[in-house]
């Protein structure tokens, strides 16, 4: 092999740069979208200000902010290493699955759980037992997830032919 015949490695293949070029152009469209996204939101907000109360709900989102920057977040961190040393690889996955969907559900779970919008003079908004639908989701996410550890236990304890 000659001199001539060998890639230069270091430079990105015609694909590579291709590639780059798409999920640059992704990125730009991702973000004007997602900025006209939030300007509706907040234009919604301040056109109906009498009833929404822009600065409850700035104070909300700031807190909100504030909260899954210092709580959230380490918390998931701290989750994921545990599991990332004390769980074998093929179990892993069950757990974090798990572990993600109680995120996503007690997220959704917060606002109705803790009644806020609820309303005395309107007995219908919020009329549930939030508490009791919420443990309910868990323990089914959480039944599904010992019937993935148990799927993945026996098909690792079946000898493959």
């Amino acid at each position: 092999m000659g001199v001539d015949d060998r890639r230069d490695l270091t430079r990105p293949t015609d694909a590579g740069a291709d590639a780059a070029r798409r999920s640059g152009a992704v990125f730009w469209v991702a973000l004007v979208v997602g900025w006209a996204i939030i300007g509706y939101g907040v234009r919604g907000v301040l056109m109906d200000a009498g009833s929404v109360r822009p600065f409850q709900w700035a104070t909300w989102i700031v807190a909100a902010d504030v909260v899954h920057d210092l709580v959230v977040a380490p918390l998931v961190c701290g989750i994921g290493v545990v599991l990332a040393r004390l769980v074998p690889g093929r179990g892993r996955a069950p757990l974090q699955a798990g572990f993600i969907a109680s995120g996503v559900v007690l997220a959704f779970a917060w606002i109705p759980w803790r009644g806020y919008g609820r309303r005395p003079d309107d007995p219908s908004a919020l009329p549930l037992d939030y508490t009791t639908a919420t443990l309910t989701v868990l323990a089914m996410v959480w039944a599904l997830v010992g019937l993935w550890l148990l799927i993945v236990a026996v098909s690792r304890a079946r000898p493959s032919q």
